[in-house]
């Protein structure tokens, strides 16, 4: 988390701890936001630090090569955990 926004994120953040809401991290770069992210008790995240932009053909392709790895019968996208 940069400076500008890291102090409305950690107020964010503790709100959807106190309610026991799931939060999706958006926009993760680094390691080491993922880190901090997981620290403060968010469960998923999203960005660049675990995959590129796609087309809808190369989400599609992408999906049915996870599904078809792990054996799983769900189609649905899920976000990276942060586990």
């Amino acid at each position: 988390m940069d400076a500008a926004t890291s102090q409305v994120a950690v107020h964010i953040i503790q709100m959807a701890n106190a309610l026991q809401l799931e939060m999706i991290a958006e926009g993760v770069e680094t390691q080491e936001q993922a880190r901090e992210f997981r620290r403060r008790g968010v469960q998923y995240a999203q960005g660049w630090l675990f995959g590129k932009p796609m087309t809808m053909r190369e989400l599609r392709r992408e999906l049915t090569r996870q599904r078809e790895a792990s054996g799983a019968q769900d189609s649905r996208p899920t976000p990276a955990p942060l586990v």
